[in-house]
């Protein structure tokens, strides 16, 4: 079965799977009032038994004109409500929310709690519509046994650069090999294969390894405008979920599976 196959892939539990973050992320059009602390607080109130933890962060975005000019500096307040043990994170300002796990359990235990935020969410701002819906699951393998014959691993269409005979004492400090895929729906599924070096990390909400390290990163996103309606975002989310998990296990080989704790 290809990365693509409409078919649905029943899933192989690992016990020990690599992943390190799953996010969830749904935009739409500025509104001021999402980020007032009033509103911030409101939400707080209606989810305090799974988040109750909210801090305010401040956040700069630069914006470019295409026309030419210097970059536009705008500043804005991001929310962030999480868990006692911060596995768990909701981060929210005036044109997105996003739902983010370090502790990831199921896809349907995800895509439910992704329901139940956008329903509170909703109950103290009034977004009518979303611009973008994405879905995104990081991999990543530290361990030097494994990044030592990693091609037994990992399919070699995901391991730029590891295939370069390389003279004793010289390893592949770091490469980025990315991937963009358009289905006929306009869903597009975006993949990267990075190496990186020790203590250097691809996202600032991921903690660097402390060795080398590879990462798989698996993007499925929509940027067609749609009703923000919790429970048809859910499921959308979650045929997104079952996308980059299609594209996962085409990525990896049995041995990966069997190393990861998983029964084939």
């Amino acid at each position: 079965m290809g990365p693509f196959s409409p078919e649905r892939l029943d899933e192989v539990a690992l016990a020990r799977a690599p992943l390190v973050q799953v996010l969830a992320q749904i935009r739409f059009a500025n509104d001021p009032d999402v980020a007032e602390p009033t509103r911030a607080r409101q939400l707080k109130h209606r989810l305090r038994d799974d988040y109750p933890v909210l801090r305010q962060e401040p956040s700069v975005e630069f914006r470019l004109d295409i026309g030419g000019g210097s970059p536009q500096r705008i500043d804005s307040t991001l929310w962030r409500l999480h868990d006692a043990d911060a596995k768990w994170h909701i981060t929210f300002t005036e044109g997105f929310l996003a739902l983010t796990t370090y502790e990831y359990v199921s896809r349907g235990d995800f895509c439910e709690r992704l329901r139940h935020v956008l329903t509170e969410f909703l109950e103290t701002n009034d977004i009518a519509l979303l611009d973008r819906l994405g879905v995104r699951y990081t991999d990543r393998i530290d361990d030097p046994e494994v990044l030592g014959s990693l091609d037994r691993y990992v399919r070699s269409e995901f391991l730029a650069g590891a295939s370069v005979p390389l003279d004793q004492g010289v390893v592949l400090d770091r490469s980025l090999w990315e991937m963009q895929f358009r289905r006929t729906d306009e869903v597009v599924v975006s993949t990267r294969s990075i190496f990186l070096p020790p203590d250097v990390t691809h996202d600032p909400g991921i903690k660097p390894s402390s060795g080398r390290s590879w990462v798989l990163d698996i993007d499925v996103y929509s940027e067609s405008m749609t009703r923000f309606e919790p429970s048809s975002i859910a499921a959308t989310a979650e045929e997104y979920a079952q996308q980059a998990y299609k594209v996962f296990r085409w990525s990896v080989t049995d041995d990966f599976l069997k190393h990861y704790g998983g029964e084939i």
